[in-house]
């Protein structure tokens, strides 16, 4: 039995929240398989420290349980921002491919020009075969295609073109292919998936951050003293280093560039804006759609324009954990480094060491 339009918009949407959770879920599994890998190898290292005691009296007592912790802690944090950076990096290699697929398909392209070109040739060589005293077209002139048969190949070159690279679309790697149509409905639901798999990672992120910081906090707290070699700022600058799209106060630049801070979150609405330019261009183009495929402008669209509050509220989502993160980070620093919360920053110029 088919079922209606409005209840495959529905069971699209109830299928990609499915895979979501499945995909979160296989996270949540890692992450705690890793959490027990790292109880496993305290209670070892515990072990030995508890045979061999004098060994490591006779070296520091104590910093090696506190350096062995400090490891663990910034290997953990590592790990949940690395994820992050790794969904960030396919989340825009997805928005490419599929901005480039939307860009080769527009009729303005230039594929459509190359094409249109070719077959304003073929009239004019038409109407000079009739006698008209027309001039070829320069695009032809440009190639050298001064005979019916070359304009003919080429544009037998140029439309086969067209449809294997535009019309009949195909993801890289994976190898699935679809019609450029369905461009709509299957790249929102991959960036729904996508976005929803960041979420989870920079949720995860947070709170290793907030326990990371939480213990740099404590450090400090038990040796208050403002100092740049202190272990609070040992761990905090260690933690610190491990981040690329988050730019967290330093000791070298404690007041980042506002642009730079908030250009990564745009990276987040990116699925938002290029879904938006499809549904856009499909509405516009939805009376040639019907010459096609008659249902596709009623069930298409709907899916389509389905997806896009979804992906502004998960958007909005990262978005959200992203500055809690900022804001953490922030905090923090100028609890263990009060003085510098006033303090005039060095210029670009002199943080870089230009003359």
């Amino acid at each position: 039995m088919e079922l209606a339009p409005e209840w495959t918009c529905i069971a699209y949407l109830l299928l990609s929240m499915a895979v979501s959770w499945l995909i979160a879920s296989g996270v949540e599994a890692l992450e705690l398989r890793h959490s027990r890998g790292i109880k496993r190898m305290d209670e070892s290292f515990k072990g030995r420290e508890l045979e061999k005691p004098e060994k490591v009296m006779t070296v520091l007592p104590g910093s090696m349980t506190e350096d062995f912790e400090f490891g663990q802690y910034i290997q953990a944090f590592s790990s949940s921002s690395n994820r992050v950076r790794y969904v960030i990096i396919v989340v825009t290699v997805a928005n490419l491919f599929i901005l480039s697929q939307f860009w080769s398909s527009r009729p303005k392209s230039w594929i459509h020009a190359r094409i249109h070109a070719m077959r304003d040739t073929l009239e004019t060589m038409e109407q000079r075969r009739a006698g008209a005293n027309t001039p070829l077209p320069k695009a032809a002139v440009i190639r050298n295609l001064m005979t019916e048969d070359a304009v003919k190949l080429h544009l037998e070159q140029l439309e086969n073109a067209y449809v294997s690279r535009v019309v009949e679309t195909q993801i890289p790697i994976l190898g699935i292919g679809f019609d450029v149509n369905d461009l709509g409905v299957f790249g929102g639901i991959s960036f729904i998936l996508l976005l929803t798999l960041l979420c989870y990672c920079l949720m995860r992120q947070y709170e290793n951050l907030f326990l990371c910081l939480w213990k740099v906090q404590d450090i400090h707290e038990r040796d208050p003293v403002e100092s740049r070699g202190s272990k609070a700022n040992l761990l905090y600058h260690a933690l610190a280093m491990a981040q690329v799209f988050t730019l967290p106060p330093t000791l070298k630049r404690w007041r980042p560039n506002f642009v730079a801070t908030h250009l990564a979150k745009l990276l987040f609405l990116l699925p938002l804006m290029v879904h938006a330019l499809i549904v856009w261009q499909n509405y516009e183009t939805k009376s040639f759609a019907t010459t096609l495929k008659e249902k596709f402008p009623t069930w298409g669209l709907k899916i389509q324009i389905a997806v896009l509050p979804v992906l502004l509220f998960l958007g909005l989502l990262c978005c959200i954990y992203s500055r809690a993160c900022d804001r953490r980070w922030r905090k923090i620093f100028f609890r263990i480094n009060p003085s510098l919360e006033l303090a005039e920053q060095p210029s670009w110029w002199a943080r870089i060491i230009l003359p």
